[in-house]
């Protein structure tokens, strides 16, 4: 099993019963949940500076994009280099202008330590201006804040192409 891929029971009332993300699929079995039983989660990492375009993002991917779940949020490149490693995202949506390291440092840095998670610049920025930067740091594509339609259209993709599309 591909690091960041959480197991849950679906059909659990309440709260989902969860299985580490390192389980294997004979751990998830052990602790009771079958076959047919298992749904693959997409995990999504938010590195966004603004906490009101945190919420909007967070709010977008839950009503949007089923089976998606926000596993971690932070307002700081610093932080989210810390976090995103140790979370394994499937996506990692990252804002270009971020208090101290910015968004292409960011991306620079996380490339070499979380190779397998699809990297998606959000920007506020004109796309056109940001685009050569991003691709070359390592990013996956580059999106306008503004367009939350093509936002969702690239998540889902991006969990396609990751062999767990929704």
């Amino acid at each position: 099993m591909e690091c960041g891929t959480r197991l849950l029971d679906p059909s659990r009332r309440g709260t989902p019963r969860e299985v580490s993300v390192f389980a294997s699929r004979d751990t998830a079995h052990s602790l009771g949940i079958g076959r047919g039983k298992v749904a693959m989660m997409h995990s999504v990492y938010i590195v966004e500076d603004s906490e009101d375009m945190r919420f909007i993002l967070k709010r977008l991917i839950r009503k949007r994009i089923e089976g998606a779940q926000v596993v971690g949020e932070s307002e700081t490149a610093e932080k989210a280099l810390e976090e995103i490693p140790l979370l394994c995202p499937d996506v990692a949506l990252v804002d270009i202008s971020l208090p101290g390291m910015d968004g292409i440092e960011l991306i620079r840095r996380l490339r070499v330590r979380c190779t397998g998670a699809w990297i998606l610049v959000v920007t506020g920025h004109q796309v056109n201006q940001y685009r050569n930067a991003a691709l070359d740091a390592g990013a996956d594509d580059i999106i306008s804040k503004a367009d939350t339609n093509h936002l969702v259209e690239v998540v889902r993709s991006a969990f396609d192409k990751s062999g767990k599309g929704v």
